[in-house]
């Protein structure tokens, strides 16, 4: 894929019409063009803010890359990249192995809905983390300002509109929580919890950890409703919202139960992976709700 190395030629081929591939290529060199030679991220940062000046300085090129944008989300699944990008998508190690090595040596196609794999082709490696950590509040705003899209109708039962973004991140928090129930809930983990509490005065034995996860689903449809309720009631959010995270926080220790059983029993490596992966998408689930409370 070669690269454009002239601001103009790439502005002249933004086309909000062009399709699928086309637009996603377009996307792969303009980033491509924002980090140059890759000596510097401070380079790259400023090349950035340089596209959006150019891009403001013009109402045509403004209005093309509202349009881009607006055809980008209709399109792609960003849910995905949110929920699931750095995740295995096979629960056995060895064939997430075999997965991920085929990865390395076969190219992507840009010709893709899922964002989580158009992704590792945008941004492929940590200089990209760098220089987009060097942008500001001020520079991100500006961004945010030009790409800006009407915000999404509302849901069901809620008093007004919520933003586009919210929803996208709502329904990402929604995906995990659901892998974390279907995890929670197979044979290979949930017959190796321990019990919620230690067997009672009679000796009588207690219900599994495992029932924590029954209800987190509800209580995650609860926060999501006054997460995306307008006007919000603080009240009633941080309410919704330590239900959920004592009742995550629960299911948590139920996982983290398993090794007690691991320790007693031997150590399964796919076992292990499994756990690892639980633990990582809970800890992506509180991220993600740190960006909407």
């Amino acid at each position: 894929m070669a690269a454009v190395r002239d601001l103009s030629t790439l502005l002249a081929r933004l086309d909000p019409e062009a399709d699928l591939a086309a637009r996603h290529v377009w996307l792969i060199r303009m980033f491509d063009w924002v980090r140059g030679d890759r000596a510097s991220p401070q380079a790259a940062a400023g090349r950035a803010m340089l596209l959006v000046d150019a891009i403001e300085a013009r109402a045509d090129l403004r209005a093309k890359a509202r349009a881009w944008w607006a055809v980008f989300t209709r399109t792609v699944d960003l849910t995905a990249l949110l929920a699931d990008h750095g995740f295995a998508p096979r629960t056995a190690f060895l064939s997430e192995l075999g997965e991920r090595l085929r990865r390395k040596i076969l190219p992507g196609t840009p010709e893709t809905t899922d964002a989580s794999d158009l992704f590792r082709m945008v941004l492929p490696g940590d200089f990209d983390a760098r220089w987009i950590a060097l942008l500001d509040e001020a520079a991100l705003s500006r961004i945010g300002r030009l790409l800006a899209l009407p915000d999404a109708t509302a849901p069901t039962g809620t008093d007004g509109p919520a933003p586009y973004w919210r929803l996208t991140v709502m329904d990402a928090v929604t995906y995990c929580a659901s892998q974390v129930v279907a995890a929670g809930f197979s044979p290979e983990l949930r017959l190796r919890m321990g019990p919620a509490a230690p067997a009672g005065p009679d000796g009588a034995p207690q219900p599994s950890r495992a029932l924590a996860f029954r209800t987190l689903m509800s209580t995650l449809d609860d926060l999501r409703e006054e997460v995306l309720r307008t006007p919000r009631d603080p009240a009633a959010l941080q309410a919704a919202f330590v239900v959920f995270r004592d009742r995550l926080d629960d299911c948590r220790l139920a996982t983290a139960s398993v090794y007690a059983h691991l320790e007693d029993n031997g150590i399964s490596v796919g076992l292990v992976f499994r756990l690892r992966q639980l633990r990582e998408r809970v800890l992506r689930i509180r991220e993600l709700l740190d960006c909407v409370l």
